[in-house]
């Protein structure tokens, strides 16, 4: 039987990584805190872990609907997705 193990994560890159997984982190939170239903312990701002990445669940921005995916697995690196779930119904403007 073999045992696989996470990648190590050090090297001469890792410090600008990790601020820029923070970064976008943390302005990923920001969306959510303000779009998100509100919670108990702020649980409306806790990003979900995504097959690519971490996401923001669903946000409602009047009668829209959409996610906000940070992508890890991008090889240029950190990428936000938007994704539109749901669009406004025409003639309601």
């Amino acid at each position: 039987m073999t045992t696989t193990y996470f990648p190590v994560l050090t090297g001469p890159h890792w410090p600008e990584t990790r601020d820029a997984i923070h970064a976008y982190s943390k302005v990923l939170g920001a969306y959510c805190k303000a779009l998100a239903p509100k919670q108990k312990h702020r649980w409306h701002v806790a990003l979900q872990p995504s097959a690519q990445g971490l996401r923001s669940g669903t946000l409602r921005c009047g009668a829209n609907a959409f996610e906000i995916t940070l992508c890890l697995m991008q090889p240029s690196g950190v990428v936000l997705r938007y994704k539109h779930l749901v669009d406004e119904p025409e003639g309601s403007a």
